[in-house]
């Protein structure tokens, strides 16, 4: 069996990709909608590739080649959404925030990769 595959969601500039893959683990995706976490993602991170869009824009099929063809190979989900919405920092959150449901979006990808485990 090989290293884990990690596809990093709301990845930022990588600062858990980074741990992972000082646990040995293979980097292959992050997700985020910031530009400027993409360029510093893709610079700590070259062998990955790197989708900059909001998750909710993103098809769940896009990330079809990312998943092991073989099922030989673990796979982690890793995701870290937002925290502004949930933060006692923030004094300006409101209940309308809409980044506080960034992390149901991850419920569309899991429910591909079972689809196809089954």
């Amino acid at each position: 069996m090989g290293a884990v595959q990690v596809i990093d969601f709301f990845s930022g500039c990588g600062g858990t990709s980074a741990g992972l893959r000082q646990a040995g683990m293979e980097i292959v995706a992050g997700i985020d909608m910031d530009a400027d976490a993409a360029s510093t993602f893709r610079c700590n991170f070259p062998e990955a590739d790197f989708i900059c869009r909001d998750i909710r824009a993103i098809l769940t099929w896009e990330l079809q080649k990312y998943l092991p063809r073989d099922r030989t190979r673990p796979l982690l989900f890793s995701a870290c959404a937002p925290c502004q919405p949930f933060s006692k920092q923030n004094r300006d959150k409101t209940v309308s925030d809409q980044r506080a449901t960034l992390l149901d979006e991850l419920h569309r990808f899991v429910s591909l990769v079972r689809c196809q485990l089954e």
